[in-house]
């Protein structure tokens, strides 16, 4: 087969998806409570686009992203010195009805990360550290209809994360890993009546402090072929001004295969199956969060080192509150799209991702590593 003279059509359709899978437009629904346990992801990593334009899929992937941020087992298959820079922006909101119809919320956040990292190989494998800083502005606005008072609230955010880890090449098909997170954050939340008369009536903390320990395994059955196992057990200290101390746990276990499977076209196709757990217990707090996710991606060379992305997400998650009397069942579904260029040793990465809710959420990410 002669890719050459194929590899323009094969661009073209490349660009296409890209341009025309991400803006489905979603069905609206009711009572989308996507931003309300969004916050509730106490030890949340930053992802790097290539995973976020491959559906969120990495558990089996290598390279230095990958290792400092998905899997990392992958720290052991790494074979240069390795830095990174990543930023993203991210869009999500909600269209709630709390308990009372007559009380609906509308929910917005806007976030951005930027994170910072390097990895360093040696015969046995490779070392890493990562930091990111994350700022996140929240707002919800509520009108109570038997009352002629406007309600909103502002919350500001600021997050810190540092991770080390390290990964050990068992030999050429094996490897396992190790990275440690802290995590601590800052949220800041006052609470406003605009109508009839300006003013606040309120104004709250709240703190985490937390831990992540993940480990993972990765085998390479050959060049076209590597599977991958990760899972990871968090947990911490959330204490607010409202709501009490409480303790924030979670826990997940992942699994994924990455698979080049056409001889004659440099297409890769990867898949990640992940379960998490997260629970919020103490004080006022009573929630717990499961959550089931599948993550589906393409990645194709269209032409030496220029990678077009593609990716699907599916998230079904049961959200219980007993303190607020709230229990959500709910499945969503995420479209990515994104390019790659490699040049001499830097490549520059960018993904786009639409989540399939109600106020159809939005993120942009952006990443430039150096290879030396």
């Amino acid at each position: 087969m002669n890719m050459n003279r194929h590899r323009p059509l094969l661009l073209v359709l490349g660009i296409f998806t890209c341009l025309y899978i991400v803006p489905v437009v979603a069905e609206a629904q009711n009572n989308d409570y996507y931003a309300h346990y969004n916050r509730y992801r106490f030890h949340e990593l930053q992802m790097f686009p290539r995973s976020a334009a491959m559906g969120g899929a990495y558990s089996a992937l290598q390279g230095g992203e990958e290792a400092l941020l998905g899997n990392p087992a992958a720290f052991g298959f790494l074979e240069k010195p390795y830095v990174m820079i990543g930023f993203d922006f991210q869009e999500v909101a909600s269209d709630v009805t709390l308990l009372d119809p007559m009380f609906p919320v509308e929910a917005e956040n806007e976030l951005w990360d930027v994170g910072i990292g390097g990895a360093y190989p040696f015969d046995w494998g490779a070392v890493g550290l990562l930091y990111s800083y994350r700022e996140d502005d929240m707002g919800t606005k509520g009108d109570v209809s038997a009352f002629p008072g406007f309600m909103n609230q502002e919350a500001d955010m600021e997050r810190h994360h540092v991770s080390v880890g390290a990964g050990y090449r068992i030999n050429e098909q094996w490897a396992v890993g190790y990275r440690y997170s802290y995590i601590d954050w800052e949220l800041d939340t006052q609470f406003n009546v605009t109508r009839p008369a300006p003013f606040v009536f309120a104004t709250v903390g709240e703190e985490f402090q937390g831990h992540r320990n993940q480990v993972g395994v990765q085998y390479k059955l050959n060049r076209n072929l590597a599977f991958g196992l990760d899972g990871y057990y968090g947990l911490g200290d959330r204490d607010s001004d409202l709501m009490g101390n409480a303790d924030a746990d979670s826990w997940s276990i992942r699994g994924g295969v990455a698979w080049r499977f056409l001889e004659d076209i440099p297409l890769l196709a990867a898949m990640d199956l992940n379960y998490e757990n997260r629970d919020l217990d103490g004080g006022l707090n009573d929630n717990e969060e499961d959550f089931f996710s599948l993550h589906l991606g393409l990645e194709y060379e269209a032409y030496e080192n220029l990678f077009i992305r593609a990716g699907y997400r599916y998230e079904d998650i049961e959200f219980d509150s007993p303190s607020t009397n709230i229990f959500e069942e709910r499945s969503i579904s995420g479209y990515s799209a994104g390019l790659g260029y490699k040049y001499g040793q830097f490549k520059i990465d960018y993904a786009f991702v639409f989540t399939d809710t109600a106020s159809s959420d939005m993120g942009h990410y952006v990443g430039l590593g150096i290879e030396f």
